[in-house]
């Protein structure tokens, strides 16, 4: 066995950062053909990993892009897995997690300094991933890259409480339109139909008030958030692919069907968000480096980077006295409330303890003070009362036969239902569903896009 050379080391930090932009993919492995392993070896030139830093990887996207590699993590499970890669940026993960590199009999193999440190990670890891479909979501690899820098607790899964009651009485559960592919948000038309998602197939759906479908937008790069703001739709994207800031905003004129981009750089956009006074908050689930909540005033184009610094947000919400947001850090599973004139601070108002880890995802709130919140990967819809921290579930089993994250509903909105209020989820099973309260249970949303103020 001869050691590896430095640009071999270089060309697979590159890619087994455990990350793809935020998304892992793990499949069966398979051997180098002698022309990938010619390709590695003409990157000599590139920088050494402890050297790397985002502004020097971002300009080696070919080389990220356009190439595989496959590594091998030995240990206790003797698991193989491929992973896939998009930027040279996390050559500088890779040097943090101690990863080191040799060339085998008919690849570059990859595997840790420390399997002390890690196995317990590639254990939780291995359960959720191995055999993987096509999109594993940056919830998975983030847990998975930031529990190996000691971010959050690696304590074995068995451990795991699950302590959520069901509210599920009384709630009625319809599926409005199916068959749409990878969901990951919807926003009502104040029509009686939905704008949606699909963030696999680069999609935007327009599904009417008779729950037909038509494509509005296609060859979209990962699209996320959405939120309607007089004729236009905003609309993120790069969510599993801008680790090192290649997200947009963009808007639709939905009546003019023309598209324009408002900012450019953004990292791992998740969830947007309409202030009352016509601002759009950007959530950046980013792994594994926080950027936390951007703030945008599109009246003027003004731009707040890091508005809000808390951790691994997705969803936001706009409390009832509009005076504060929640959001949730995906990691803990804490749901969090933060003051808009104190953005840097936080106060955690519920944990949600459903099995391993429910991966908390887009939310919604009511004027009576309530939270609706996704899980997708527990494959539940949550009530969580902020003012009590109670959780319980008024949906499950919306999750696909995949074990691996997201799997589940992805996003959750209120609009009308005839003369009341109803909660509507889109989610990884390509479905839009109705979630029609019980009498009793007022789910009338926080602000209707008629309460913002569009002239600031």
């Amino acid at each position: 066995m001869t050691a590896a050379t430095n640009a071999d080391q270089v060309d697979i930090a590159c890619r087994i950062g455990l990350l793809r932009g935020g998304r892992l993919s793990l499949a069966t492995p398979r051997i180098e053909s002698p022309e990938h392993r010619a390709t590695v070896r003409r990157h000599a030139s590139l920088p050494d990993p402890a050297q790397c830093r985002p502004s020097t990887c971002a300009g080696l996207q070919t080389c990220s892009r356009h190439h595989r590699s496959h590594n091998r993590l030995t240990g206790s499970l003797a698991q193989r897995h491929r992973v896939r890669y998009s930027d040279c940026w996390r050559q500088a993960l890779s040097a943090r997690l101690g990863f080191r590199v040799w060339r085998g009999r008919s690849r570059l193999v990859v595997e840790p300094a420390n399997w002390t440190d890690v196995c317990p990670i590639v254990t939780i890891c291995g359960m959720l991933g191995v055999g993987a479909n096509h999109r594993v979501r940056e919830l998975l690899s983030g847990v998975c890259a930031i529990a190996a820098v000691g971010v959050v607790s690696t304590a074995p899964a068995a451990q795991a409480n699950t302590d959520v009651a069901s509210c599920a009485d009384g709630w009625q559960v319809d599926t409005l339109a199916s068959n749409l592919g990878d969901l990951e948000n919807l926003e009502p038309d104040g029509n009686g139909g939905f704008f949606v998602s699909g963030i696999v197939n680069g999609v935007i759906y327009h599904v009417d008030s008779s729950n037909r479908v038509t494509t509005l937008l296609t060859d979209l790069d990962h699209p996320a958030g959405l939120r309607l703001v007089g004729n236009d739709l905003y609309f993120l994207t790069g969510n599993s692919t801008s680790l090192t800031g290649t997200g947009t905003l963009q808007r639709y004129n939905v009546a003019a069907g023309t598209v324009t981009t408002a900012l450019t750089g953004l990292v791992q956009p998740d969830g947007l968000l309409l202030l009352p006074d016509g601002d759009l908050l950007i959530a950046h689930l980013s792994v594994p480096v926080p950027v936390g909540i951007s703030r945008y005033r599109p009246s003027t184009g003004e731009f707040t980077p890091h508005w809000s610094n808390t951790p691994y947000p997705n969803g936001i919400a706009l409390s009832p006295d509009r005076d504060a947001i929640y959001t949730q850090n995906e990691f803990t599973s804490q749901v969090l409330r933060i003051p808009l004139d104190a953005p840097t601070t936080s106060t955690v108002v519920a944990t949600v303890h459903d099995g391993i880890i429910p991966f908390l995802d887009d939310m919604e709130a009511t004027r009576s003070g309530q939270l609706y919140i996704t899980g997708d990967y527990s494959g539940s819809v949550y009530h969580i009362d902020p003012n009590t921290g109670a959780t319980c579930t008024i949906a499950t089993g919306m999750q696909t036969s995949s074990p691996i994250p997201p799997n589940g509903p992805t996003s959750v909105r209120i609009a009308p239902d005839g003369d009341g209020w109803a909660l509507y989820v889109v989610g990884v099973d390509g479905n839009l569903r109705r979630l029609r309260p019980p009498a009793g249970v007022d789910v009338t949303p926080v602000f209707a896009d008629t309460d913002v103020d569009l002239s600031q």
